[in-house]
């Protein structure tokens, strides 16, 4: 009988460290979040500026020290353009000190009325220096789309750029800051989680278990 339950927590204890492993190395692909340090995203989007009023960008003062992402709402859309945005220190004809990795409009969630979020990530933290005033600027490779702009001043720690210049009554569409540095486990990976650490429970109710019957 000793044997018998002597086996049965063996296993227990090999399946608990088996899910756990699957646990602690299953996240989502999907799941990518980031920090968000400075934003304008809570306005009715209305309209935007097409390339046509390049350059165009964001101002934005930062309380963090670096950036790796920057989101940006587009409309009207056209489907696989491609583009990008530059860090600028100061002003839009500033010194760039970050170039996002390109990226497709594909296959985004669409907002009405056709407007999209676009997310640019930078392949390095982008070093800041907090309140001091930075410029995102975003470029074209091909295709057509433009970012969204407010119809009023909502961003009061920089101004929207539009034909090089600043628009004092205006702001894009933007957020800003650093992905996090642990992924969002899935729903799965959490009942991974709850069911390795429930074998574990009963491994070590049973040892004990054991253990008291043997002093017996």
């Amino acid at each position: 009988m000793k044997q018998r339950s002597s086996n049965l927590v063996k296993w227990v204890r090999v399946v608990s460290v088996v899910t756990l492993f699957l646990c602690l190395t299953t996240t989502s692909a999907l799941a990518d979040p980031f920090i968000i340090d400075q934003r304008n995203d809570g306005f009715t989007p209305q309209g935007g500026f097409g390339f046509g009023a390049r350059p165009l960008g964001q101002e934005f003062t930062p309380t963090f020290s670096g950036l790796n992402v920057v989101e940006i709402l587009i409309g009207p859309r056209v489907l696989n353009s491609v583009g990008g945005v530059n860090i600028r220190i100061g002003s839009i004809s500033g010194a760039i000190i970050g170039t996002s990795l390109a990226t497709v409009d594909g296959s985004l969630p669409i907002l009405p009325p056709g407007f999209a979020v676009l997310r640019f990530d930078f392949p390095t933290l982008i070093p800041l220096v907090p309140e001091n005033l930075y410029v995102i600027e975003l470029f074209l490779v091909s295709g057509s789309f433009g970012p969204v702009f407010s119809d009023t001043d909502t961003y009061s720690r920089g101004r929207a750029i539009a034909f090089g210049n600043p628009v004092p009554s205006q702001d894009l569409w933007f957020r800003e800051g650093i992905r996090a540095t642990q992924p969002i486990p899935e729903p799965a990976t959490m009942l991974l989680l709850g069911t390795g650490l429930a074998g574990v429970g009963a491994a070590m109710h049973k040892r004990r278990k054991a253990h008291k019957s043997e002093e017996v």
